[in-house]
């Protein structure tokens, strides 16, 4: 009887760090790849996950919104699109930079993730 009791109360602290991985509903993971052309953005694929993966939260210009069937925002996160290229020119007798600047892309493709 009480090789029992250890053996239960043993499993069950084995079992306390693992709770934080247990979910009684599972998560949904979201990742978006979107476009941007010109100043429109469209999604060029989506998929969806059964797990919730961490997401580090972005920065940019733009905000996108997870909302439920009920219009209930359940999560958002912002993001940007990368058109900025920095280049540099150099002098090609001395092998030294000499200038530089920057351009804007027209188009850029980012990936966006969230959870529910």
């Amino acid at each position: 009887m009480r090789t029992s009791i250890i053996q239960i109360v043993t499993i069950t602290l084995m079992l306390i760090p693992c709770l934080p991985f247990i979910q009684a509903e599972p998560e949904n993971y979201f990742r978006l790849t979107l476009h941007y052309n010109n100043g429109t953005i469209s999604m060029k694929t989506l998929v969806v996950l059964p797990l919730a993966l961490p997401t580090a939260k972005g920065s940019g210009d733009f905000t996108a919104n997870l909302v439920s069937f009920e219009n209930n925002t359940l999560n958002s996160t912002t993001f940007g699109f990368p058109r900025q290229v920095f280049y540099d020119s150099w002098n090609e007798e001395t092998g030294e930079i000499s200038g530089g600047g920057v351009f804007l892309l027209d188009e850029a493709d980012e990936m966006v993730s969230i959870c529910n």
